[in-house]
């Protein structure tokens, strides 16, 4: 076997935990967070919109966009459930990832009106792919220059694959002294897929596990400090940044208010975002300045992120009478 093409391969196995859909705003894509964060809105749908765009000034961009649609369902008040679309493009070799998922969350009964606890679950296929003409070879090299006319003579195997996930989480939120606290716990590949490009190899996905925590702690009584915790953790890697924003509420109608914070994510990354909140959506950016060893090719630009909330209602049905019985005045 070609020990060029075996070489990117083995790098594509090993490092299968990056190809996860991440997110640096990541309470803003309940769904990939924590599938029992599925219908924690006021509300009876929920719509979030995601994009981000990492690694630009040294390769081909990474690219990653997130969909969600959440539904509260009228009549079993304690079930949500939702639909979530995931794809990414990563590095010279366009490696291509699509998701869809179905969650759902229930609502545990309980006889404390200050504590919620929800119970998620996620059933997600997904596809991964990779582009084979986009590498360069050693052998297309003529003497002179890279001459992409000449075969490569390598044994590719197949660009496509194909497997079924299942997630699951729960959360629980309580009100302490007047202030909320949320905390979420989620295990993702539960059942450890199978994931390579070999079909002759068997090849598990590790499985993965979030905690975080989430809080609201007013200063005023426009002011609100909402810190953020988040720790993943898969097999030997791990992900940890803590931060938060500093909320300030307005007295306008339509825009209620804004965000200011960011993020820290321990030898990675500073995030700086901000947000708004117009009527009935939330608007949010962030961007990622890389602190790791990579800075010295990337010069310490990361990642742009983009995301759009907007929480509505059904319509309100009026009742209007067909006939009216007036009185006869004489």
């Amino acid at each position: 076997m070609k020990t060029h093409i075996t070489i990117v391969l083995c790098l594509v196995s090993l490092s299968l935990w990056s190809q996860d859909i991440h997110f640096s705003q990541s309470h803003l894509s309940p769904i990939n967070l924590n599938p029992a964060e599925t219908g924690n809105y006021n509300g009876d749908y929920r719509l979030h919109l995601n994009h981000r765009n990492q690694w630009r000034s040294i390769t081909i961009p990474y690219i990653t966009f997130s969909a969600s649609l959440e539904n509260k369902w009228k009549k079993i008040s304690f079930l949500s459930t939702g639909l979530i679309f995931n794809t990414d493009k990563a590095g010279d070799g366009h490696f291509g990832t699509n998701q869809i998922g179905l969650s759902a969350s229930y609502k545990l009964p309980t006889h404390d009106s200050t504590l919620r606890i929800a119970l998620g679950l996620i059933a997600m296929w997904n596809q991964h792919s990779v582009d084979y003409s986009k590498f360069y070879f050693d052998n297309q090299y003529n003497g002179y220059m890279y001459d992409p006319s000449i075969a490569p003579n390598e044994l590719f195997t197949q660009p496509r694959m194909n497997y079924f996930d299942v997630h699951s989480g729960i959360r629980i939120q309580k009100i302490i002294k007047r202030i909320p606290v949320s905390t979420g716990i989620a295990f993702y590949h539960i059942n450890k897929p199978r994931k390579t490009f070999y079909r002759e190899l068997d090849v598990k996905l590790d499985r993965k596990f979030t905690v975080y925590f989430l809080s609201e702690l007013p200063l005023s009584k426009q002011t609100i400090l909402l810190p953020h915790v988040y720790w993943f953790q898969q097999n030997m890697l791990r992900e940890i940044y803590a931060g938060g924003y500093l909320y300030r509420k307005t007295t306008d109608y339509s825009f209620k208010g804004y965000y200011i914070g960011g993020w820290f994510r321990i030898g990675d990354a500073a995030i700086l975002s901000a947000a708004i909140d117009y009527q009935d959506f939330h608007l949010a950016i962030s961007y990622d300045f890389n602190i790791s060893p990579l800075v010295a090719a990337s010069n310490g630009r990361g990642g742009l992120e983009i995301a759009i909330r907007y929480i509505f209602s059904r319509p309100q049905q009026t009742l209007i009478f067909d006939k009216h019985i007036c009185p006869t005045f004489l």
